[in-house]
């Protein structure tokens, strides 16, 4: 990517000169070729975009962009909207672009790449975690992403082999304290909860107030009656994510077995999903309800806000879509909610800690 010295738009660098302002970047004929090839003027007189994108904000176009792909279902459209945000360098529009680059029949990985690694530069968070998924090559993430109408029932029991309530017990300074919490197993064996659930009170973690003592994982009876001791190996409090994995046999067998995976794109308002926890500590049961918000901005952070029956001891569940799909974690139910509201770390982010581990 280069910038404009005249007018400062952002366009590549294979542009013989700035698509916007004409000015010459270089005197390359081959690179002038290629601005007649994508920037006719019959192209721009087909485009309402180009006719008319002199008089339309930024943001305004961004909000236009995306009624037009997630209500309209306009996609060219979109593609153009996002295509004209990421040249005047809106870096969620860059994003978005990149990712509808990648989702094409025949995607272009390496203009994905371009744009989401000019948006990372410049401090965009969610291309910087775009950035590691595709530049890594995990088997964390699965292909299925196309929400089905699959039995409610069935998907349950094929997810409560992969779902486990875990136990806590702490010693502290006036005595032990024994805490409920949810979790589930995914590829290469690991446990994934919320930090929440492993420390506890932060402060008091980081004081040597809480002292873990012993951290249990327990299946549902009819799987397994046997009560088995995990190890934490990654806890990052600010992202309400801890990483554990079971000590001895168990590890062994639980490593190659088929586990649960990621869906990190795609969410929609409204979607059906369901969740398996430990609810007030009763042991596993189900709660199903919708997406409310996607995306919801809370408390400086981001988090899929959904409508179900959330208590104490659900946190660390697997936030589950119709394809037994996670696609995102259980975390937090706001002080003054509304009954049912609860707040669900993305998939996107407990990946990003797995492929770092």
């Amino acid at each position: 990517m280069i910038v404009c010295k005249n007018c400062g738009a952002i366009f590549d660098d294979f542009l013989g000169k700035c698509p916007y302002c004409k000015s010459p970047n270089n005197n390359n004929d081959d690179k002038d070729k290629k601005i007649n090839k994508n920037f006719s003027n019959s192209q721009k007189n087909e485009s309402f975009i180009y006719k008319y994108k002199d008089f339309i904000s930024d943001e305004k176009l961004y909000q236009t962009a995306l009624l037009e792909l997630n209500v309209n279902n306009h996609y060219e459209n979109a593609l153009e909207m996002f295509r004209e945000l990421a040249y005047r360098g809106h870096l969620d529009g860059m994003y978005i672009f990149a990712d509808l680059l990648l989702k094409q029949m025949n995607p272009d990985k390496n203009s994905a790449l371009k744009w989401l690694r000019y948006a990372a530069s410049n401090g965009h968070q969610k291309s910087k975690i775009k950035l590691e998924m595709l530049d890594d090559n995990n088997n964390f993430i699965s292909n299925n992403i196309d929400v089905s109408n699959s039995n409610l029932s069935t998907l349950i029991y094929k997810a409560l082999p992969f779902v486990v309530s875990i136990q806590v017990v702490k010693n502290k300074l006036n005595g032990v304290e024994i805490s409920q919490g949810s979790g589930f197993v995914i590829k290469g064996g690991f446990v994934v909860t919320n930090a929440h659930v492993i420390i506890g009170n932060i402060n008091d973690y980081e004081n040597g107030i809480n002292q873990i003592n012993s951290i249990q994982a327990c299946y549902e009876t009819n799987i397994s009656s046997i009560p088995y001791l995990l190890t934490p190996i990654k806890i990052i409090p600010e992202l309400d994510i801890a990483v554990l994995i079971f000590t001895g046999e168990k590890a062994k067998k639980v490593k190659y077995q088929d586990c649960l995976s990621f869906r990190i794109d795609n969410l929609k308002y409204g979607e059906q999903v369901y969740t398996i926890g430990n609810p007030l500590g009763v042991g596993l049961s189900v709660s199903q309800g919708v997406i409310s918000s996607p995306n919801r901005d809370y408390g400086n952070k981001e988090f899929i806000q959904v409508d179900m029956a959330i208590n104490h001891g659900n946190s660390g569940g697997a936030l589950l879509d119709m394809n037994n799909n996670v696609i995102g974690m259980v975390s937090a139910t706001p002080s003054n909610r509304e009954d049912g509201m609860a707040l669900c770390v993305p998939a996107k982010y407990i990946v990003q800690v797995l492929n770092k581990l």
